[in-house]
């Protein structure tokens, strides 16, 4: 003869309450992550959505070079289907955190005058604000920004390196 499903639950429900009494009688304090020089510091668990939707941990916050992502092609601002989809499914992980808000960087390679450049990455930056936008988060917590080809962050003498500087990096500051 099988249990009957209400039996097992009944006779799990007391054995659940006292182990939830038992976890909360515990003490000892949640790990944590610091937030950076002079910052309070903010339970790890806070940021292991950030770590799974490939964010880094540095200085500054938590940092996505969407480079892989966005890939941008000479001289363009257009995201293709692929890096939009993928963009939309951070937008969204990002609206359920409920972060504080989000830095939105642009970069360009060197290749243009500087004023073009500045313009471009400008433009890129945009491209992903408006991504994230669609995916529901409020246009009070994106701060976007272009800058040129000033912050290379490989060489710009190869086909490579100059698509590497092609990018958008998204920042989410360590919250206090």
């Amino acid at each position: 003869m099988k249990p009957r499903p209400e039996l097992r639950l009944r006779t799990l429900r007391p054995l659940g309450a006292a182990l939830l009494l038992a976890l909360g009688a515990c003490s000892t304090p949640l790990p944590t992550e610091p937030t950076g020089a002079g910052l309070p510091l903010a339970p790890v668990e806070v940021y292991e959505p950030l770590r799974q939707l490939g964010f880094q941990r540095t200085e500054e916050g938590w940092l996505l070079d969407l480079g892989a992502q966005s890939q941008f092609e000479f001289g363009s601002d257009s995201l293709g289907s692929e890096a939009m989809i993928k963009l939309h499914r951070i937008g969204r992980a990002l609206v359920r955190l409920e972060f504080a808000h989000c830095r939105i960087e642009g970069h360009a390679d060197e290749i243009g005058s500087e004023a073009f450049n500045q313009q471009l990455s400008e433009r890129r930056a945009q491209a992903v604000a408006r991504v994230l936008l669609a995916a529901g988060l409020p246009p009070e917590r994106l701060q976007v920004q272009g800058f040129g080809k000033r912050r290379p962050i490989a060489s710009n003498q190869t086909d490579a390196g100059r698509a590497q500087n092609r990018r958008v990096v998204l920042i989410v500051p360590a919250a206090g």
